[in-house]
């Protein structure tokens, strides 16, 4: 599978495979891993993937990054009968050591691997 998720797995545009190390990391530090280097995509609520170029670095840092939450907010969040979609950023490695910030769009629960598609 190119581009997408599988098998608890997710695969960028050039057929890498990603693994999930850490299904929450909060805004400050999503920030500090991208401004040093780690690559990014965002999957909004019903949008497909958003891979890095001009426009989206654009999305990235204005309306993206500013709308992450923490961990403790979304808990808050979920104990709420109707509970809004927010912003969450998770953690992913390649075999070769490369992070990779996935930013998603969602309820405030982190995502298990029998969620990926």
């Amino acid at each position: 599978m190119r581009n997408g998720f599988a098998e608890g797995r997710l695969w960028d545009q050039e057929g890498t495979a990603w693994t999930r190390t850490r299904n929450w990391v909060d805004p400050e530090e999503a920030v500090a891993l991208i401004d040093s280097g780690a690559r990014w995509v965002i999957n909004g609520c019903s949008s497909p993937f958003t891979w890095p170029d001009p426009q989206s670095e654009r999305e990235l840092r204005r309306d993206v990054l500013p709308r992450l939450i923490t961990r403790r907010r979304a808990l808050k969040r979920a104990r709420r009968r109707t509970v809004p979609t927010v912003w969450f950023a998770e953690l992913w490695e390649e075999e070769g050591g490369g992070q990779l910030v996935l930013l998603l769009e969602s309820g405030p629960y982190p995502r298990s691997t029998s969620q990926f598609h």
